[in-house]
This record gives structure tokens, C-alpha cells and sequence, in this order.
């Protein structure tokens, strides 16, 4: 399997507003995605989750040892610079 697949369904899955546990994102995966990739494994999941913060697409939290996740915002810094020196 292909980690840019998952990465991709991780974050389709994910929600920018509500925090999702292991258990939560593994069910909201696509039911055709699981099907294509029945080989995967709950450490690929929670590789993919790592590599995904450590790019700082995704933010965890931990609350009472229970981890979560959620999708972390784009950073605008660049485009609100650029934006700014078009309209001036």
C-alpha cells in the first residue's frame, strides 16, 4: 500500500472543528478505501498519523491518555503578504 493513499484518506477523514480518536478515524475511513487496502495495519495508521503531524498537517492532543487528532489549518502568512502588496 502506498502511504500518499492513506496520508490522502487521513486527511479526507479528519474535520478542521472536531477532535477524533483512533477508533473514530478508522471507522470514518472509506468503506472502499479499507476494501482496496485490507492489508492495513494499525501501525500504519499510526505512522501515517505521525508522519502527518510531524509535517504539521494534523495536531494530536492527549486528554486523560487518549490521544486525538484534527486537521490543522493552512498557514495564510504568504498569501495574505501577497495579497496585501497586490491590493496596495
Amino acid at each position: 500500500m502506498k502511504t500518499d493513499k492513506l496520508d490522502h484518506e487521513i486527511l479526507r477523514t479528519l474535520s478542521f472543528f472536531d477532535e477524533m480518536g483512533l477508533d473514530q478515524i478508522f471507522l470514518e475511513l472509506n468503506p472502499i478505501f479499507i476494501e482496496d487496502n485490507h492489508e492495513l495495519t494499525y501501525e500504519d495508521l499510526l505512522n501515517c498519523l505521525e508522519r502527518l503531524e510531524k509535517g504539521k498537517m494534523i495536531k494530536s492532543k492527549t486528554v486523560e491518555k487518549h490521544k486525538t487528532w484534527l486537521k490543522a489549518y493552512p498557514n495564510k502568512n504568504k498569501l495574505k503578504r501577497f495579497l496585501t502588496k497586490l491590493f496596495s
